[in-house]
């Protein structure tokens, strides 16, 4: 399945799993993804 057509079912998916979290919880899980990913090497420039 190439790109393009997997975007939009991942994209319902993540929405879907997200839909529980609200605005705090959704604020406060990606300033933990973000502190994980700089904790890999990957920060924001």
């Amino acid at each position: 399945m190439n790109l393009v057509r997997a975007l939009p079912d991942h994209l319902a998916t993540e929405e879907r799993l997200l839909a529980a979290l609200g605005t705090d919880r959704r604020d406060a899980l990606a300033d933990t993804l973000r502190e994980l990913l700089e904790s890999l090497g990957d920060g924001v420039d």
